[in-house]
């Protein structure tokens, strides 16, 4: 008789079943590496906004005195944006705009309130401001989470 060629049934179930165990132990971590380059990336997206606010704050276009804010960052609609303070509403007439990745949220130091604006003077310094009934944040530690990564960042 001739010997045929080919898989039998048992060696692809075999096969298969191999195939499944990898993917249920690779996709764990997978998960855990888009998370964790989530967080770097809008670290390193904070870290941008906050060195153009600080920039255009210093260059004090509106000649702002008395260390009230001449500029300021705030986060919309998943958008971090930089805008002069002439701009009364966050995601209006900005200078510079970034995206923030999808279920990525940006917390204020080891609080749990939500990061929504920070104004600097014309020193470059974080400085008390409210856009609309928001107070902004002056604390320069905040902290960037995705899933079980996060990680705080220090503004400077």
């Amino acid at each position: 008789m001739k010997a045929q060629s080919g898989f039998t049934l048992v060696e692809l179930v075999v096969t298969l079943v191999i195939v499944v165990l990898i993917m249920l132990v690779a996709v764990p971590f997978t998960q855990s590496w888009v998370n964790s380059a989530s967080v770097r990336e809008s670290k390193s997206l904070l870290q941008q906004a906050y060195s153009r606010a600080r920039a255009m704050g210093l260059a004090n276009a509106n000649e702002i005195k008395d260390g009230t804010a001449a500029a300021y960052m705030c986060v919309a609609n998943a958008k971090l944006y930089v805008q002069p303070i002439t701009a009364t509403t966050c995601g209006t007439d900005f200078a510079w705009t970034g995206d923030i990745k999808s279920n990525t949220s940006i917390t204020v130091g080891t609080t749990s309130s939500i990061f929504s604006c920070m104004g600097l003077n014309n020193l470059g310094l974080p400085v008390p401001l409210t856009l609309g009934s928001t107070a902004c944040s002056v604390n320069k530690v905040l902290r960037v989470t995705r899933g079980v990564e996060n990680n705080e960042e220090s503004l400077y």
